[in-house]
């Protein structure tokens, strides 16, 4: 290994960067298993992880798929780990068949985890030290493809700002902020966990009559940049504001969670496809009011990238199932939009 690649694993400011996370325990951190679960359904792989590496291994505070070993202890070292070329390097790293790559032709991963393709893209700080990676695994050679390698960026970002978050809470703030109780203290509304525990009990999948019901996934446009342009105090209002419009719109019909930084999800109890899709476009035509009275002195346009997901007797998933399916819409929506901005960029 080149020294200069080995002094970037050994940076003592990354590191510290890396310690401040309070990620390093081998714990699952809800949102990020949840974004490893939407980049596993949205590349179409088994696996994907958010790697933490310091300089001696690797940790996986989000994980889905990686079973074994490596998935019960959360990590691995060095010698199993791809992820730390994308520290190295600082860059994403593209392998599509590891047998035949000299760059990780030695790796123990081949062998003992069964990786054959592997991408990965940095997750790196406000600060630039980059502490890991957001990856997607298969066991088989694969082509990856630049929308794939931009939609893990896409999702890297987000799972940064959960670790960024993450690093600025004591542990008594993190658990009073919802890792063990439901509600979110910004909005008052429910959390991730208060979420999943209302969704598996009122939808419990064995009942003998199931209700019919929607999950409506979204998430604010452009929230990362706006933050950094505007400050997190107008960051906070926006989110806040976000979550009063929603409420409000699903009145008695639903209730709503802020399920991650910038996500909300709404859950509309008795609705068909027809219905939530209505629903929607009633929450595009209000933020789009609220745009227009907004727009001489409230900065950027608030708006929102929706998917939505339906309960079918036909095909029934259990309520967590169809929260991802709903997510997965949503960044597709989201990705979407991005090729769209990018394409009106680039025609002029």
């Amino acid at each position: 290994m080149p020294a200069e690649k080995q002094q970037s694993l050994n940076n003592p400011l990354r590191l510290e960067a890396l310690r401040r996370s309070q990620l390093l325990d081998g714990a699952a951190t809800p949102m990020l298993d949840r974004l490893t679960r939407i980049a596993s359904a949205l590349l179409d792989v088994p696996i994907s992880l958010v790697s933490l590496v310091d300089n001696a291994g690797q940790h996986f505070p989000g994980l889905t798929g990686l079973t074994g070993w490596a998935g019960d202890r959360r990590g691995t070292a060095l010698s199993h780990s791809f992820c730390q070329h994308v520290v190295m390097n600082d860059a994403p790293v593209i392998i599509e068949d590891a047998l035949r790559s000299p760059v990780v032709a030695d790796n123990l991963a081949i062998s003992r985890l069964g990786v054959i393709s592997y991408v990965g893209v940095p997750l790196r700080t406000a600060g630039g030290y980059t502490l890991g990676a957001l990856c997607a695994i298969d066991g088989v050679p694969k082509k990856w493809t630049a929308e794939q390698v931009a939609i893990l960026q896409d999702i890297a970002a987000l799972a940064m700002a959960e670790i960024e978050a993450h690093a600025t809470q004591r542990p008594a703030d993190r658990e009073s902020n919802g890792q063990s109780a439901t509600c979110d203290q910004m909005t008052g509304l429910l959390n991730s966990r208060g979420l999943l525990e209302y969704g598996k009990s009122t939808f419990a999948p064995d009942a003998a009559v199931h209700p019919r019901y929607s999950v409506v996934s979204a998430d604010i446009d452009g929230f990362s940049a706006f933050n950094k342009t505007f400050g997190y105090e107008q960051g906070n209002a926006r989110i806040r504001e976000t979550g009063d419009l929603l409420a409000e719109l699903a009145g008695e019909r639903g209730v709503v969670a802020r399920a991650g930084v910038d996500e909300f999800v709404v859950v509309l109890s008795g609705a068909d496809e027809v219905q939530s899709h209505a629903f929607v476009s009633e929450v595009r035509e209000a933020f789009a009011a609220r745009n227009a009275r907004n727009a001489l002195y409230a900065g950027p346009a608030l708006t929102l990238s929706i998917g939505c997901a339906t309960y079918s007797a036909a095909s029934p998933l259990p309520f967590a199932k169809l929260l991802l399916k709903a997510e997965a819409e949503m960044y597709r929506a989201m990705d979407a939009r991005m090729q769209t901005s990018k394409s009106a960029v680039a025609n002029g």
